[in-house]
């Protein structure tokens, strides 16, 4: 990721921290308490939409907003999402015009 324009960008201002699977963002999430949460829907391991239900039903983590971030933009895809508590939904590619 780190040489992905929205990292470099983000990493400008913001500690921004890295994992590869959703056990990982669960655990790092708990500990630490961001303010906010950027998650994949396709991950290793746990997949996005089931760290994102982990992350809603966790109380320590139940009010960090969650912003997902995928390939897979389907409406259906974005409405399963916010349904499950993404504060918003970001779509991939992050470099591409969006009309």
């Amino acid at each position: 990721m780190a040489n992905n324009r929205l990292w470099r960008v983000l990493s400008a201002g913001y500690d921004v921290i890295e994992t590869v699977d959703g056990t990982t963002v669960l655990k790092w999430a708990i500990s630490e308490q961001p303010d906010v949460i950027m998650l994949d829907l396709i991950m290793l391991g746990s997949d996005g939409c089931t760290t994102l239900g982990d992350l809603k039903i966790h109380e320590t983590t139940l009010g960090i907003p969650l912003i997902r971030s995928s390939y897979l933009s389907s409406d259906d895809d974005r409405i399963k999402a916010h349904k499950m508590g993404a504060s918003d939904f970001l779509p991939k590619p992050w470099g591409a015009t969006i009309s």
